[in-house]
């Protein structure tokens, strides 16, 4: 993944794809596995990592599954 690329999680539990000059793309969070599959086939591990973890905060933050208070209070 280019480094000047922002994930950020959405208060709907969905991931926002952001990158300098190009469109903001929303991954539906069961989407991410497809996204992920095709990160290591590329052979970015880091990048992939990277995704799911800011995906599963995102979708555990929305279903109220961690400790932390929601993204969107």
């Amino acid at each position: 993944m280019k480094k000047d690329v922002t994930l950020t999680p959405t208060k709907m539990g969905n991931l926002l794809i952001e990158q300098p000059g190009q469109e903001t793309t929303e991954i539906a969070f069961h989407d991410v596995p497809a996204l992920v599959a095709a990160m290591l086939r590329r052979g970015d591990m880091k990048g992939a990592r990277e995704v799911w973890k800011v995906a599963f905060e995102s979708n555990a933050a929305f279903h109220g599954l961690c400790g932390e208070v929601p993204l969107w209070r």
